[in-house]
């Protein structure tokens, strides 16, 4: 996933998603089509299948493009700044999406981000400071976010 949806703009929602699928195996069998509605409509969509990007919101298109994301069902998505070009209530609908998954289907999202508020919703911080990679106790990198926002 990239911080732009990079959707087909000639391709509507539901062949977006299944770009992936048409991909991998040259075409898409009932039960993955039926799945990918499925998936579509549990993230609000159900009225966006037949439409194309250009026609949708920003926060639609993340929403499609994260499904198609999880067309091939993978064990880890990468993410890049999935939220990065959306507002806040939208972003939280993307992140909220991808716990979901995360949670219903196991799927590990690997997600990097510059939003600290983001990254305290999740269950695992890693970061990347002067090169050096090392992970974070979430309450104590918290302390410390609160506390510079005090001094600031």
């Amino acid at each position: 996933m990239f911080q732009f949806h990079y959707l087909l703009d000639e391709l509507t929602c539901l062949e977006n998603v299944l770009t992936p699928v048409l991909i991998s195996k040259g075409e898409a069998n009932a039960a993955e089509t039926a799945r990918a509605i499925a998936l579509l409509e549990r993230v609000g969509l159900a009225d966006q299948l037949h439409k194309h990007p250009d026609t949708m919101s920003g926060g639609q298109n993340h929403r499609c493009a994260i499904i198609r994301a999880l067309a091939n069902q993978p064990k880890i998505v990468l993410a890049d700044e999935p939220t990065g070009n959306l507002d806040s209530r939208s972003g939280d609908e993307v992140f909220n999406i991808m716990r979901e998954m995360n949670r219903e289907n196991g799927v590990a999202f690997i997600m990097v981000t510059h939003d600290d508020r983001l990254a305290q919703e999740a269950d695992r911080i890693v970061m990347i400071e002067d090169g050096w990679v090392h992970a974070v106790d979430k309450h104590e990198h918290r302390r410390k976010l609160l506390s510079s926002l005090k001094e600031a």
